[in-house]
């Protein structure tokens, strides 16, 4: 079967799957080994089960799980999910005569819990757009992936997809991109040996605003170890609301009062003087109004590991569901404070007093470093809180 012959059968069936994102599954089911099984799991049977179906080798399998009729969601009237989906299976059948190809129907939930753990290659999430329906079927089927299997969905990243994306980001610490819409996620590695593994400073710039309280709780909820430390820079005489929020996260650092603020400079004064004082092996910076994802610690330290000397800018999730950065590129309002990973030993540009600082300074960094890599990593760490 060739890809030609892949996107013209796709193109014949109703479905949210574009071109290129059937070009992916296709060479994502390919890619699988002799005994290998592919699993779809969506409110019927449709371009993804075709275009994985299409592309699986000689000797793996398809396993596909239906919905009860009714529970789909955003379908339109003229789709019959049960019909469809016999349609296309039959279809499948006969152009893949020697593919094994199973069918159950009912709750999609339930169905993973015939299945063993650690057993699956790919399970394809298809079908499910809102909050409630993706973190059900992220739940229900994240601990049968196998080690280098994948945990496959879309709807990531789209504006009006908020359902989606923040199901994945915060049930899956280092979720990635596929292509268009498609996410991905395999289960990681564990991390080596707690001794060996850099220490965060975390700097977080505050004017004492009401949403301090709910960021520092998402610096506490991380792994965190020992040598890791929060600088809370409050630019401004602290309020007393401001010193209870720290006290009651009872987190490693300190509290630094910038006592001739509140500067109005975008956070500037505050990053400088934070960072002067920061003694982790890496630097990142924090607004007081946006929270880490759960796991980000994990997630950001695994990538160090991996280049202990790049500055690494991550990925950060808006409230609407898009996702930065568009494109790897150090732009203006495609980076922001709270992605960049810098380490210590880097020199650091300067923090620009505008609105647009934060991309003047991950500029001004890479400019004062040269050949130092700049490492953009496809992994959201952070949620914008505004």
């Amino acid at each position: 079967m060739t890809q030609e012959q892949m996107l013209q059968i796709c193109g014949q069936v109703p479905g949210w799957i574009q071109t290129d994102e059937c070009v992916w599954l296709f060479e994502a089911a390919a890619r699988l080994a002799r005994g290998q099984s592919w699993v779809n799991v969506g409110p019927w049977q449709g371009r993804s089960f075709l275009a994985a179906g299409l592309g699986l080798p000689k000797g793996s399998s398809l396993k596909c799980v239906d919905s009860h009729p009714g529970t789909a969601e955003n379908l339109s009237p003229a789709i019959r999910p049960a019909e469809e989906s016999v349609r296309n299976i039959d279809r499948l059948r006969e152009l893949r005569p020697e593919l094994t190809i199973d069918r159950a129907v009912g709750a999609m939930p339930d169905a993973a819990r015939t299945v063993c753990d650690a057993s699956l290659s790919i399970v394809f999430i298809d079908g499910c757009r809102n909050f409630e329906s993706v973190s059900a079927q992220i739940q229900a089927w994240r601990s049968k992936i196998a080690a280098g299997g994948r945990l496959v969905g879309h709807g990531y990243g789209l504006g009006n997809g908020l359902g989606v994306t923040r199901a994945v980001v915060q049930l899956l610490p280092g979720v990635a991109s596929g292509m268009g819409t498609i996410w991905t996620w395999t289960p990681p590695a564990p991390l080596q040996d707690a001794a060996t593994l850099p220490r965060l400073s975390v700097i977080v710039a505050t004017t004492g605003r009401p949403s301090l309280a709910t960021t520092l709780a998402s610096i506490k909820s991380q792994r965190l170890l020992g040598g890791d430390e929060v600088l809370l820079v409050h630019d401004g005489q602290a309020g007393a609301a401001a010193v209870a929020a720290w006290d009651q996260a009872e987190l490693p650092g300190q509290i630094v009062v910038l006592g001739t603020g509140p500067h109005r400079d975008w956070g500037a004064a505050a990053r400088t003087a934070g960072q002067s004082l920061a003694k982790g092996t890496h630097l990142l910076w924090q607004d007081d109004d946006d929270l880490y994802l759960p796991g980000a610690f994990d997630v950001i330290r695994r990538e160090i590991v991996a280049s202990p000397e790049d500055i690494l800018v991550f990925r950060l999730v808006y409230p609407d569901g898009r996702v930065l950065w568009k494109e790897p590129a150090i732009a203006w309002k495609n980076v922001s404070t709270q992605m960049y990973v810098i380490p210590r030993t880097a020199r650091l540009g300067q923090w620009g007093i505008q609105y647009w600082g934060d991309f003047e300074f991950l500029q001004s960094t890479v400019n004062a470093n040269p050949g130092r890599p700049v490492c953009f990593v496809d992994r959201p760490i952070v949620m914008y809180g505004r």
